[in-house]
This record gives structure tokens, C-alpha cells and sequence, in this order.
């Protein structure tokens, strides 16, 4: 289906988007990108909890919306000892250590401005105990080789900055922000198949 503008969608949906009130389906709910400072400020409303991630969030008020009861919460996985101080190469990784500003900087002066964490980079931090940043730096080179791999649902942006790179090559950013902007004001039902 195209968009349709302000006209009605099919199966009796419309095509612009709802205002977040607690007798919205959970069908017209999950129609719509919604940002997660929107589902924090609709969860209070509901008097559901705002917390967790974006998904997390989500499930929960679709849970709220449709009568279900409530997913449990996701287990939050403790965080040991996290790197502080001058890192070097030989800085053995901790169990539970985050993808830090502090670990951003070193992979910065020790790769070069296009070091980015990724989700290569992210796993193997977060699985990397017992290994040093100079074995993550070689897993940076190593994983540059590789097809990119898929991007996860709930990184709905970096899905598609990708796709819409692959598809504009010579594209400047200011035309990705708007082509966002008009992507994430279309219904999951209305907008351009890949």
C-alpha cells in the first residue's frame, strides 16, 4: 500500500498517526515508529514502568494495550569492574565491561577516527573477559573483512542509513535526515519494501 495521506489506511486503520492514549489497539499501536522518550512518557501514563530498552518498552505497553499480562522483565546483567585509567594494548578486558566513551577514545587514537562499535565490536567487548584491547583491535581489523552483518530490529535508524546508503551512494546527510524523517512518518503497512 502507498501512503495515503490523511485518508484511512486499510482494515479500518488510518494513515496519519495516533496520539498515544490508553484505548489504542495494539495494532494501531505497532503500526507507527514511536521514539523511546514517547513510550517513557505513554508507560507512566498507563502506570506501567518506563524503564529497559526501546523493545522492552515496547512489548510491555502492547502487553498493557491488547490485555496481556505483562512480559517479565528482562534480566539485567550486573556490570563488574569496568577500565579506568591509561588503557593500553595489554589492558586484559573485565567480565561485564561496557562499550565505554573511555573505550571509544582508545579505539579512536589506536585505529583512527573511523573506528565505530559496532555489533562485531560490541559482542566482543561484552564476551571478551580475559582478553586485552590489543586482541580487540585485531577483531576490529579481522571483522572490517567481513559482510556486514544484519542489523537488529530495534536499531531501526542504522537499518536504514544502511539500506538507504546502499541505495544513494553519493547521498549527503542532510538528504538521509529527511528521507528518515518521511520513512518513520509512514505506518509499518505504507512504507517502501527493500
Amino acid at each position: 500500500m502507498r501512503y495515503s495521506g490523511a485518508d484511512s489506511g486499510h482494515y479500518g486503520q488510518v494513515s496519519t498517526r495516533p496520539i498515544l492514549v490508553p484505548d489504542l489497539s495494539e495494532a494501531e499501536f505497532r503500526r507507527w515508529y514511536w521514539l523511546r522518550a514517547e513510550l517513557a512518557d505513554f508507560a507512566r501514563v498507563l502506570a506501567i514502568s518506563p524503564g529497559g530498552g526501546k523493545q522492552e518498552l515496547t512489548e510491555r505497553i502492547a502487553a498493557q494495550l491488547s490485555g496481556r499480562p505483562l512480559p517479565a522483565p528482562a534480566k539485567r546483567r550486573r556490570t563488574g569492574e569496568q577500565l579506568q585509567g591509561e588503557l593500553t594494548t595489554a589492558t586484559v578486558i573485565p567480565a561485564g565491561q561496557r562499550s565505554s566513551q573511555q573505550l571509544r577514545a582508545f579505539f579512536c587514537s589506536a585505529i583512527g577516527p573511523g573506528f565505530r562499535f559496532d555489533g562485531e565490536m560490541r559482542a566482543f567487548i561484552e564476551n571478551g573477559a580475559g582478553r586485552t584491547l590489543g586482541d580487540a583491535i585485531d577483531h576490529w581489523h579481522a571483522s572490517r573483512r567481513l559482510e556486514p552483518g544484519e542489523i537488529s530490529s530495534q536499531f531501526e535508524l542504522n537499518r536504514f542509513t544502511r539500506q538507504w546508503h546502499a541505495d544513494h551512494p553519493a547521498g549527503e546527510r542532510h538528504e538521509l535526515a529527511a528521507a528518515w524523517r518521511e520513512y518513520r512518518s509512514l505506518p509499518t503497512d505504507a512504507r517502501p519494501t527493500a
